[in-house]
């Protein structure tokens, strides 16, 4: 639940004016590393798992979900917005 807090605080405070989509699908990337790592704090806090041995495990689906991240708003986040401003 941080993580999905941070991302509407973030895109209406600090990246409120950006509206270029390679430069979204950059902080999407980034959103989805800290999403991965967030897990990972919890899992080494309370089941006592290893931080190497979790992000090797890991590393994989971080990787698969900033790619599918960058992907879907470089290719969606401008023709999303035009049909959003139509109807705004």
């Amino acid at each position: 639940w941080i993580e999905w807090a941070l991302i509407p605080l973030c895109s209406h405070t600090i990246f409120k004016k950006i509206d270029d989509s390679l430069k979204l699908a950059f902080t999407g990337v980034l959103y989805s590393f800290l999403y991965s790592w967030t897990f990972m704090i919890a899992s080494v806090l309370i089941l006592n798992v290893s931080i190497l041995s979790y992000f090797l495990a890991d590393i994989v689906f971080e990787l698969l979900l900033a790619i599918s991240s960058f992907l879907s708003i470089l290719w969606l986040y401008e023709p999303c917005s035009k049909v959003f401003d139509r109807f705004l």
